[in-house]
């Protein structure tokens, strides 16, 4: 008897009305329920290990886009980074629903230090009831009380009719108010706001024109492809699939882009991304074809973008993503020290041995965090 949350779905079969077991959009539902699962001691120990893999990776900085974000996980965070729990850089954003927490507590866009930053205000847009949540109006207003508080935002859009609506949106190309100014201080750092679409997971061509002219920058995840592509050649429908997640799409419209991993959704890896970006291959090996009309595989095996537009998304586009590419995502004097040195070549004529990559020596900030597994 319990109903469904505004923004969920309890799965039920139709004839009896028993759940199934399969619930949707539901994480804050349960974790206000469940509370604390674990002990302060095993939770610091089990994010440490999460660290040290994401190093072993390569990856320097993250950014949580947990929707449901407010100032006990901002605290919580504040507090790994003080017990040095977590090395690479934390950009956390705020959930919309939670923006008048931080500003009771001082706290607004680009707060924070070079290690853990307060990013952009959260929106989830979706489909997942049947009916678009939140209603157009209400998208609106949480858009609008973001930028009033100066935070420029970011909407969760997976399917194309929530993609529609987000460009639908009056404030997409909007800053946040002038009185905030267009650029904030990050520590020493000067940061650019800039509204965001997270994932555009189906991007037809009429939506992919409509995107080119807003200008909003797109953070999409080309390691669905790899890790869900099976599925996917299964499920969807084939008109469809050269428009899901297309990297080559977004490029060719001069779409800013970043690519990010969704983890803890897949694997938090950048190398499969990179992998499925210019190959367009799944994990079985077969591939999902592509938006430019090319034959899957073309004649030289590569499907998608090329590898070094997938390195730019992974790198300065994700700084400029944030705003801090003025700072960080290239390796160049006046940048800060964040790099990897890879395990091995990086070889568009063999995309395979993408996937072995990993980190023998990673630097954050002129620090070794990481070398050949040792901390």
């Amino acid at each position: 008897d319990t109903p469904d949350p505004l923004e969920g779905v309890i799965e039920r079969d139709p004839a009896t009305g028993e759940p199934t077991g399969l619930l949707l959009e539901m994480g804050a539902f349960l974790r206000e329920r469940l509370g604390r699962t674990r002990s302060p001691g095993d939770f610091e120990k089990d994010v440490s290990s999460l660290g040290r893999t994401l190093l072993s990776y390569g990856v320097t900085s993250v950014q949580d886009a947990g929707p449901h974000n407010g100032i006990s996980q901002w605290e919580t965070f504040a507090s790994l980074k003080r017990h040095q729990a977590f090395g690479p850089r934390i950009t956390m954003m705020a959930g919309a629903g939670k923006l008048n927490e931080f500003t009771q507590a001082g706290l607004g866009w680009n707060s924070g230090d070079k290690t853990l930053r307060l990013g952009h205000a959260k929106i989830m847009l979706g489909m997942t009831t049947g009916n678009l949540y939140p209603a157009p109006g209400d998208l609106e207003q949480l858009a609008q009380t973001a930028l009033d508080a100066g935070f420029p935002f970011a909407i969760h859009v997976i399917e194309q009719e929530a993609l529609a609506a987000a460009l639908d949106l009056p404030q997409l190309t909007l800053a946040p108010s002038e009185s905030c100014g267009r650029t904030a201080t990050y520590g020493s750092w000067m940061a650019r706001r800039r509204n965001r679409l997270e994932h555009c997971a189906e991007c037809p061509p009429t939506l992919m024109q409509r995107l080119a002219s807003k200008g909003s920058t797109v953070v999409t995840q080309p390691g669905f492809i790899y890790w869900r592509g099976d599925n996917y050649l299964n499920r969807v429908e084939s008109r469809l699939l050269p428009h899901l997640y297309d990297t080559a799409g977004f490029f060719r419209n001069n779409i800013p882009l970043a690519f990010s991993s969704d983890s803890p959704v897949i694997d938090p890896s950048p190398w499969p991304g990179i992998f499925a970006a210019v190959t367009r291959q799944t994990r079985g090996g077969s591939h999902l074809p592509s938006s430019d009309g090319f034959p899957c595989p073309s004649a030289d095996g590569l499907q998608g973008v090329s590898l070094g537009q997938a390195l730019n998304a992974y790198t300065l586009g994700g700084a400029q993503a944030e705003g801090l590419e003025l700072v960080e995502g290239m390796i160049r004097p006046g940048m800060v020290a964040d790099l990897a040195v890879l395990s091995g070549p990086l070889d568009s004529e063999q995309p395979a041995s993408i996937l072995q990559l990993r980190s023998g020596l990673t630097i954050v900030g002129g620090k070794v965090l990481w070398r050949d597994g040792t901390v």
